[in-house]
């Protein structure tokens, strides 16, 4: 994951956040995606092979999001109560649906 998000309102997004090397994983007890101007707080999901955690939202998420630029972080949040931003103030931006798929659709 880079500091840089892209959705587009109605589609579902999801992109991941590999801690491998950085942090032991067993000492993080979990991982937040905030953004005081979306209103969003919102814990990632470890990984089933448990060396990264993945940020998903889906098409009904996003499509309540607003067309909008705002900042984020990722914040991991240890069991020992430490706790360490590791994307500080990245940019999402949230895109307008300007294309209605009328064709092709099942």
């Amino acid at each position: 994951m880079n500091n840089e998000i892209i959705i587009i309102q109605g589609d579902s997004y999801q992109a991941e956040l590999n801690i491998n090397g950085l942090v032991d994983i067993s000492v993080v007890d979990k991982c937040i995606f905030s953004s005081d101007y979306l209103g969003i707080c919102k814990a990632l999901t470890l990984s089933s092979d448990l060396n990264k955690y993945v940020l998903a939202f889906t098409s009904e998420e996003t499509s309540k999001m607003l067309p909008s630029i705002a900042s984020f972080d990722i914040t991991l949040f240890f069991k020992d109560t430490n706790v360490a931003t590791v994307i500080y103030k990245g940019d999402i931006k949230i895109l307008d649906k300007k294309n209605k798929v009328t064709c092709g659709n099942g």
